[in-house]
């Protein structure tokens, strides 16, 4: 497991919610825990877990942290991460529509798994993340330095 390089903390001006993101890549073994093999669920702790490919688990994951927690979002919130592969000139862009939540998390582990980013030797050149309320408005944004 490669511990990410990158740790950005912006918001924008006037954001409504402030974001604190870095990432890793993850295998698929990095999320098994002994009660998966008794209760056949995944373990997924205290934060909010999303994927690209639901079914695989190997990816590129954003932690992000939402200062206030998840319940301060609006119903009907997505998160947009958006990641320049470093064979690529063009970004790749997920959506994730984020669950209204009972409980207070403050972490969202957006991960961009299967063939959306394969290998762990691949880093990201430069990235978005974006929270957004449900007509599309930008609550806060996260990026890296090269972002453009």
């Amino acid at each position: 497991m490669s511990l990410a390089v990158f740790f950005c903390a912006f918001a924008t001006a006037g954001a409504a919610v402030e974001l604190k993101t870095y990432w890793e890549f993850k295998e698929a073994e990095d999320f098994s825990r002994l009660t998966e093999y008794f209760t056949g669920q995944e373990a997924r702790g205290n934060r909010i877990l999303l994927r690209s490919v639901p079914e695989q688990r190997a990816g590129l994951y954003f932690s992000v942290r939402l200062k206030g927690g998840i319940q301060a979002l609006p119903e009907g919130s997505k998160a947009v991460v958006e990641a320049m592969h470093p064979e690529s000139v063009d970004p790749r862009k997920h959506t994730f529509d984020l669950p209204a939540q009972d409980k207070n998390y403050k972490e969202l582990m957006l991960g961009l798994t299967g063939e959306n980013w394969p290998s762990a030797k691949d880093k990201p050149m430069a990235w978005r993340i974006q929270v957004l309320d449900a007509m599309g408005e930008v609550l806060g944004t996260s990026k890296s330095y090269l972002w453009r």
